[in-house]
């Protein structure tokens, strides 16, 4: 039996940038422990996310 290339363990959500809804690409790991896209924490680099 072939095995899923997606581990059952890892929350899909987690794969998903909050900011443009859409999977990580390049993914940027704050200190607060989210992932964003680097396009999305460069071009929101200094204005207030609202977290």
């Amino acid at each position: 039996m072939a095995q899923s290339a997606v581990d059952p363990a890892v929350d899909p959500t987690a794969l998903t940038c909050s900011l443009c809804l859409e999977e990580l690409k390049e993914p940027v790991p704050l200190p607060c422990g989210h992932n964003y896209c680097g396009s999305c924490v460069r071009k929101h680099q200094g204005k207030s996310l609202g977290l």
